[in-house]
């Protein structure tokens, strides 16, 4: 994850350059979009770039800031706040959101950012 107050429109955007993982991310990953009434999913590294590319898209900037890091057992669950910005008249938002990692020794397997933090809370 990028570093704390990252604008993610810069390093996820689609004018971003290429994302380098490190290996960290499993080629197969899966990774999901989780918000109300709307659910999306992809796989690997190239998934998670066209994933949030889409995501991104409406906003002019989209800002993230780390509130908590939660381990259970082989999921990793980052508490965040969003603040963006749209591209359409300007409207800020900020909202409270998680991302939870599920790890296969020390590759990424499976990525969920969930607009819901109850919901990513859960078991």
């Amino acid at each position: 994850m990028p570093p704390e107050g990252t604008d993610l429109t810069d390093v996820f955007g689609a004018d971003a350059p290429q994302i380098d993982t490190g290996g960290l991310v499993s080629g197969d990953a899966t990774v999901n979009m989780l918000a109300r009434n709307a659910e999306r999913a992809a796989e690997g590294p190239e998934g998670f770039r066209e994933i949030w590319a889409d995501w991104l898209e409406p906003w002019e900037s989209y800002t993230i800031y780390y509130d908590d890091v939660i381990e259970r057992g082989d999921r990793v669950i980052m508490l965040v706040r969003l603040r963006g910005v749209t591209k359409r008249d300007g409207v800020e938002v900020e909202h409270e959101a998680a991302g939870v990692f599920r790890f296969d020794g020390d590759e990424v397997v499976e990525m969920d950012f969930n607009l819901d933090r109850e919901d990513a809370l859960k078991d």
